[in-house]
């Protein structure tokens, strides 16, 4: 055994090659008299041991030099960036899940505290803020919008009840936003729902609308808001009265153009309600007029 490269652990007895041995420039050798090994597992059963002490005193230096500490963490943050900012990756990379668990046990035993953080960061980096998020928005606009569709769709009824709420404890500040908005958009708004009202939706919803109005202005008994579309496609586009096939498609003036009907005329008390109304074509509700005979009403609801 060449002596020379080989050196006895004061610790465990054991010769062991002078690689296994940590540098000490007090030494004679240069080199620690125990082992690396030796002196890791000694090390480790005196914090073990001391552990409340070497706390405390490490809290009593972190006090004492706290400008220099953060001076040093600060010069050697700059000069380590993108090797710290690689090594921040691969470790949430890995850990990823227990990050989230931990962030969501520590939000929801802290939520008052994490929610007044976050609100003063936001006031203190407003412009950064808005800066960040619209690049980030940007960058994944489509996973946003899948994620988002489905988020809403799994929570549809959460989501409409919340912004029910919000919407009522501040109606003039949504009003006043509407208001604006409106003003500011107004080609926008009309174009928008010009193309909407061409629609099939669209011109269904225009209908209802426009059918229900009729009924206010008639002073009808109840007044429901009807899918006029919907009454037809119910009674399969068939007259209720002389039992031919009508067909949307044809002139507004043809006879067999479907028109919706209410069996008893709201003239005459009739209410403005699906189990109300039939399909009708244009001939025999012309020919029908508002002499309603007291037809029993449609059983639907």
């Amino acid at each position: 055994m060449d002596s020379e490269s080989y050196k006895t652990c004061t610790k465990c007895g054991g010769d062991k090659p002078l690689g296994c041995f940590s540098k000490d420039k007090n030494r004679r050798d240069g080199l620690s008299p125990w082992c690396k090994q030796c002196k890791s597992t000694t090390d480790k059963a005196y914090q073990r041991k001391h552990k409340v002490a070497i706390a405390a005193k490490k809290k009593q230096y972190a006090l004492k030099n706290k400008e220099q500490i953060a001076k040093y963490k600060s010069e050697y943050q700059q000069r380590n960036k993108d090797k710290i900012a690689e090594y921040k990756k691969q470790y949430q990379d890995k850990h990823r899940e227990d990050i989230a668990k931990k962030k969501k046990v520590h939000y929801l035993a802290n939520r008052e505290y994490c929610l007044e953080k976050s609100s003063q960061y936001r006031q203190a980096h407003k412009e950064e803020m808005k800066g960040y998020l619209s690049d980030y928005y940007k960058r994944n606009k489509t996973q946003l919008s899948i994620g988002n569709a489905e988020r809403y769709q799994k929570n549809k009824q959460k989501y409409a009840a919340r912004n029910k709420k919000y919407y009522y404890e501040h109606l003039e500040q949504a009003r006043a936003r509407s208001k604006k908005y409106s003003e500011e958009n107004k080609e926008k708004i009309t174009a928008i729902r010009k193309a909407y009202s061409n629609t099939e939706n669209g011109r269904s919803v225009r209908k209802a609308a426009q059918s229900k109005y009729k009924a206010l202005r008639r002073n009808a008994k109840t007044v429901e808001r009807v899918d006029v579309e919907g009454i037809l496609k119910r009674d399969g586009y068939i007259c209720q009265q002389c039992r031919r096939k009508t067909r949307p498609d044809y002139h507004v003036n043809h006879p067999l153009y479907p028109h919706a009907d209410h069996i008893v005329p709201l003239s005459k008390g009739g209410e403005h309600s699906k189990r109300n109304m039939q399909c009708l074509c244009r001939l025999c509700n012309i020919t029908k007029n508002n002499i309603g005979v007291g037809d029993q009403l449609r059983m639907f609801g």
